[in-house]
Parts: structure tokens; C-alpha cells; sequence
């Protein structure tokens, strides 16, 4: 059996060219990451997404859903959580809950099909770390193999705030990554954020620690020359980085 571990992970991630680890995994970002953490919180594997996070992400993720219960991620067996098998699952998901880098995820059925497999394991002499002493079948999958990242990746890189985070940015809109510059005023309006040059007096002018605008700079600059796939993650930092300086970025 293939271990999935994070070397394994990696490796096809060199190959493919691509980041560590999949740029849209979060529950924000993916439909297919947001379904997996959502049942295994109902079953009580890992802690439960409260309710009005549940709301607003069901929202973003509506017309997402699978049109037959084959392509849904699901979780089926016994009432243990050692007895439940995972399908169809986010692979990064499966890695933070389980170690391991998977679609798929099924346990051994029972006590005599486990100590069958343990058996043959002892005699194997199979280390520890051996994902079959707790399954008995595993679906290794990259997240390049995802149909979703497929789907996000040709929807573009210029991320908008979701609702949370425009509430928590008092109502202004970033727009990151498009190549006009920054424009118009910083409250109540659109924001674009490309070249560090056109906003550095700005930044001086509104009180913004060096620090905190070398951060900026070194994010743009990253932006403009990384690839498509890594774009991503560099927008959500950029826009982690407006709503902290939210306040400060008012006018003066």
C-alpha cells in the first residue's frame, strides 16, 4: 500500500511544478474542503463548524453541490469513529485529520478482518507507522488530481472579500492582483492592489510601520512573479494584510 505521507505529497507536487500543498485549501476557498471538515464535525471526529459559519458557507458553496451522491464526499459505517470510512474526501483534509494524503480512507470491517490483517502485518514485520494497522484500503490522491482545484484554478486569481471579511474592512472591497495600480480612496470604495510604488507614500502618509509596508511590498513583489497556481495563497495574504490595517487606512 502506497503511504500518502507528506514526502509522498510533495514529491508529485515538485513534479506537477506546483506549491506544497494545494493553494485553496480552506474552507473558504474550496466546496470540496469545506464538505469533508463539515462531516467530520457532524460525526464527531473533529470539532464541529459552528452554525453561522455553516450558514454563510453553504451560501458561497450553493449551485457547487455534486448532482449524484456518488461525486459528494460522504462517511459511512459503524457507530465508532474507528469503524467510519471516509469517500470522496478533500486530501489535505484527510492529512490534517488522519496524517494522510487521501480521497479515500476505509477501515478494517470488524475484529476478524482485523486480526487477520494484523497477523499478516506481524509477520510482514510492517513499522508502526504503516497506515494498514488502522486501514484496511487507502485512495492516495494529489490535490492536481482534484476535479475542484481544476474548477478553481480556471476561475482566476482576483479573490474577493467574503462576507465576513468585508464587514470586518468596514465595507471596502479589495480587489488584488489585476494590473491597474491603486485606485480611488481608500473607505467605500474599490481597491486594486498590484505595484508596491504607487502606494508606498500613501502607506508613509497613513502611519503604517516600515515593517508592515516592507511585508506589503515583499507581497506584491512575490505576486507579480509567481505562478499562476501559488497566486492564490499571495491574495489571501494580501488581504489578511488590509484588514489588519483596516483602521489605519481610513482617512485622514
Amino acid at each position: 500500500m502506497q503511504k500518502p505521507d507528506f514526502e509522498w505529497y510533495s514529491a508529485k507536487s515538485d513534479k506537477a511544478n506546483g506549491p506544497k500543498l494545494c493553494p485553496f485549501a480552506m474552507a473558504n476557498r474550496c466546496p470540496r474542503y469545506y464538505e469533508s471538515l463539515y462531516l467530520l464535525g457532524e460525526v464527531g471526529i473533529s470539532t464541529k463548524i459552528s452554525q453561522e459559519d455553516k450558514l454563510a458557507l453553504d451560501k458561497k458553496w450553493k449551485g457547487f453541490e455534486a448532482t449524484l451522491r456518488e461525486e459528494a464526499a460522504s462517511i459511512s459505517g459503524g457507530v465508532d469513529n474507528d469503524t467510519k470510512a471516509m469517500s470522496i474526501f478533500c486530501p489535505e483534509v484527510s492529512y490534517k485529520i488522519f496524517g494522510l494524503f487521501a480521497s479515500g480512507l476505509y477501515p478494517h470491517h470488524g475484529e476478524i478482518d482485523r486480526d487477520i490483517a494484523y497477523a499478516s502485518l506481524g509477520r510482514e514485520g510492517a513499522d508502526l507507522s504503516d497506515p494498514r494497522w488502522q486501514w484496511a484500503a487507502v485512495t492516495p490522491c494529489h490535490y492536481t488530481e482534484c476535479s475542484e482545484y481544476s474548477i478553481l484554478q480556471r476561475e482566476g486569481t482576483t479573490m474577493e472579500f467574503d462576507e465576513k471579511k468585508k464587514q470586518a474592512a468596514g465595507g471596502m472591497v479589495f480587489n488584488i492582483g489585476t494590473v491597474r495600480g491603486m485606485v480611488g480612496n481608500i473607505n467605500n470604495s474599490q481597491v486594486t492592489l498590484y505595484d508596491y510604488s504607487s502606494v508606498h507614500q500613501m502607506l508613509k502618509n497613513h502611519g503604517i510601520k516600515r515593517e508592515d509596508r516592507d511585508q506589503l511590498e515583499d507581497i506584491l513583489d512575490a505576486l507579480k512573479a509567481a505562478p499562476h497556481e501559488e497566486k492564490p495563497s499571495l491574495i489571501d495574504q494580501g488581504e489578511r494584510w488590509l484588514v489588519k490595517h483596516k483602521d489605519a487606512l481610513e482617512p485622514v
